[in-house]
């Protein structure tokens, strides 16, 4: 893989405690061997502060291949 750029935006992080949840969106490009792929997504991060330091505990993210026009 080539030329890979990944970007994240529309990054909302909510805080409530010990707890965070931060929604995301994420775009994605690379050159293959075979291909370019270009894909954009959505993603959420769960978050717990333990001693002093905030760790992801769960990740999700999905996403699709944009389309032309997108």
């Amino acid at each position: 893989m080539q030329h890979l750029s990944f970007r994240f935006f529309n990054i909302a992080p909510q805080v409530r405690g010990t707890v965070a949840w931060v929604p995301f969106r994420y775009e994605l490009a690379a050159d293959t061997p075979s291909e370019h792929v270009d894909i954009e997504g959505r993603g959420t991060a769960i978050l717990e502060r333990r001693r002093e330091r905030w760790l992801v505990v769960h990740l999700h993210a999905s996403g699709r291949r944009k389309t032309p026009g997108d």
